[in-house]
């Protein structure tokens, strides 16, 4: 007969039991390190993506567009709050003022008057008064009064 002695078998049964633990702790470690580090990816990549917000424009481009947005109509007195149109379509869905607007084109916006300009054509494309303080949130809800477009 083969018979072990209590310390032999626990022994045996002692080896798959940490081997398994051993096994779960080191997948368990893989997993986290790969998700830490997809977090901070995207963490980086949404950090990176331009926004009008998180891409604030510099006083010489606003000095620039102001000059030549001014070039076609007297602008009110002020600095403006300069954003570049970069999401036209859910603009538009949201106000009617924004139909003629196309990606890139640029929104000077004052405390009582909201203007869209094309640099491009270097053209007015339309302009609304709004009766709350200018704010990006404030955009969509702009009224919008006829208009006409100013060309050169």
């Amino acid at each position: 007969m083969n018979e072990q002695s209590p310390k032999q078998a626990s022994s045996k049964l002692l080896l798959p039991i940490l081997s398994a633990a051993l096994l779960i702790s080191l997948i368990f470690g893989i997993v986290s390190f790969k998700l830490y580090f997809n977090t901070q990816k995207k963490i980086r990549d949404l950090e990176s993506q331009s926004s009008p917000n998180s891409q604030l424009p510099d006083e010489r481009e606003i000095k620039n567009i102001m000059e030549k947005a001014g070039r076609h109509l007297v602008l009110p007195t002020g600095s403006p709050q300069l954003i570049t149109v970069s999401n036209v379509e859910q603009l538009q869905r949201d106000s009617s003022f924004f139909t003629n607007a196309k990606n890139g084109h640029k929104l000077l916006i004052y405390t009582n008057k909201v203007i869209i300009y094309d640099p491009d054509m270097d053209k007015i494309v339309d302009i609304a008064f709004i009766s709350t303080p200018a704010s990006p949130s404030a955009i969509p809800s702009v009224n919008t009064p006829p208009a006409p477009t100013v060309t050169p």
